[in-house]
């Protein structure tokens, strides 16, 4: 392989720009990233080496456009990045190389992204040195394959009628974009930026307040409760639980 390789990233990809791109000097290597739509075959076909594309998912698990919120938000132990072929078909190109990440302890989408993209210059070094990497790949498991879907500001509600481990997954797995949210005294929208899930039965109903204290801010979940760590108000700015204490806002319940 050469050392120089010319790529190409599609960003809007139509029959119109067919015979421009054509006209290009022929490159080596095709690499996708994040482009949410199926490429042409014959752009998949243009390139010398053909196309790969970087997934933030193990594949065939969490194909579509929401892999690392996906991940996040089912709780998945592990996740990682996937570098495959582009194919016809969404995500189903065969696999060439995967790493394996664990989600313990990341906070948000935003960190785990971060995790991925090192992960990814491990790969891209070994390719540009190694004239003889092998990217033909191997077929995925067709049948283990899960989907995911865009996602909408409104996926960021919070039903407190769930697991706190669920909400909990939920707020990480939304932030920065679109930021999961919930209501106080049904009529002022709150963000919930950094939450700890808190073990324990309790008596309370889901989004009744179990403690509001300048130390914690615990509310009630159908599982367990959550402690709100981080929140912003409509037009405001990032505080702690202590700052919303301070401000001495009346709150009877999240919901």
């Amino acid at each position: 392989m050469s050392q120089h390789i010319n790529c190409i990233s599609p960003i809007a990809l139509d029959e119109r720009v067919h015979d421009e791109i054509l006209s290009m000097q022929k490159p080596d290597l095709m690499i996708v990233v994040a482009y949410g739509l199926l490429i042409p075959e014959w752009l998949i076909e243009w390139p010398a080496l053909g196309a790969i594309n970087i997934h933030t998912s193990l594949l065939p698990r969490w194909r579509g456009a929401s892999p690392i919120q996906s991940a996040l938000k089912s709780g998945d132990k592990e996740t990682g990045i996937t570098i495959m072929r582009v194919s016809k078909k969404l995500d189903e190109g065969n696999i060439i190389y995967q790493s394996k990440l664990s989600t313990e302890g990341i906070k948000n989408t935003e960190d785990l992204s971060f995790l991925m993209q090192e992960e990814a210059k491990v790969f891209f070094k070994n390719l540009f040195n190694d004239a003889t990497f092998d990217l033909s790949g191997v077929p995925q498991n067709h049948e283990e394959a899960t989907y995911c879907q865009k996602i909408k500001k409104t996926d960021g509600l919070i039903d407190w009628n769930t697991p706190a481990l669920s909400i909990f997954n939920l707020i990480r797995a939304y932030n920065p974009w679109p930021m999961a949210y919930s209501f106080i005294n049904t009529d002022s929208r709150i963000r919930i930026i950094e939450a700890e899930v808190i073990e324990g039965d309790h008596h309370f109903l889901p989004g009744q307040i179990i403690e509001f204290t300048k130390k914690h801010l615990v509310v009630a979940c159908k599982k367990n409760a959550l402690k709100l760590v981080k929140v912003q108000l409509d037009g405001g700015k990032v505080i702690t639980h202590k700052d919303l204490f301070n401000s001495g806002k009346n709150i009877s319940r999240f919901g």
